[in-house]
């Protein structure tokens, strides 16, 4: 096996091969689900929402991300879920209010606050899809 220097990146695995890993995106693991070493360099996850940071091994080049605890995926599901019912209500309070108002300008006002409601649900309702995702994949492993 060739030298490496501390930390190097650097692996004995072709160029397509570490490539192709890559592009498979990361996969819930405790050690490398390649090659089985624990070595690895911690590095920033590609999903919007991550619990922890990837992994990428030092010996194969493998990306991966760890194994997420139940106690991990709850702490993400609660201010997930908090974060959906509240832009929920808020839709619905906007939509209420905006229908009951007549001047026009008021009623635009609702409506974009039911947009900003909106967008928030939709990182609300993701980040209660990652944290279950966490959960259910923790259990397997």
């Amino acid at each position: 096996m060739e030298e490496r220097p501390e930390g190097s990146l650097i692996s004995t695995a072709s160029a397509s091969d570490r490539a192709q890993r890559l592009r498979s995106g990361p996969r819930p693991a405790k050690v490398c689900p390649t090659c089985g070493c624990s070595e690895y360099t911690k590095t920033k996850a590609r999903r919007i929402v991550a619990i922890t940071r990837d992994r990428v091994c030092r010996s194969c080049g493998t990306r991966y991300t760890p194994s997420v605890t139940i106690l991990e995926g709850i702490v993400f599901l609660v201010p997930g879920l908090l974060t959906l019912l509240f832009c929920l209500g808020g839709i619905f309070y906007s939509i209420k209010l905006g229908a009951a108002e007549e001047e026009k300008g008021i009623r635009r006002m609702f409506a974009l606050a039911g947009m900003l409601f909106g967008a928030a649900a939709t990182i609300g309702a993701f980040a209660v899809y990652r944290a279950v995702h966490a959960i259910r994949s923790s259990r397997r492993h």
